[in-house]
């Protein structure tokens, strides 16, 4: 998975198993700790201007 953040001229690459069936929850886990971890431990959301990531739910597309 790669996620692209230009507002903080942020790339995350984050690997998983390639020989693992797409899975939904995994992928909104993925979605969740950038979102909720990543994002926050970098500042996001705390009054330095970065608007918070809006992440797909699962099966959106």
């Amino acid at each position: 998975m790669l996620y692209v953040v230009p507002e903080m001229a942020l790339s995350v690459v984050m690997l998983s198993d390639p020989a693992a069936p797409r899975d939904p929850v995994h992928m909104a886990s993925l979605h969740a700790l950038l979102a909720d971890g990543i994002l926050p431990a970098l500042g996001a959301g705390n009054g330095n201007g970065a608007e918070p990531l809006a992440v797909p739910e699962p099966g959106a597309g």
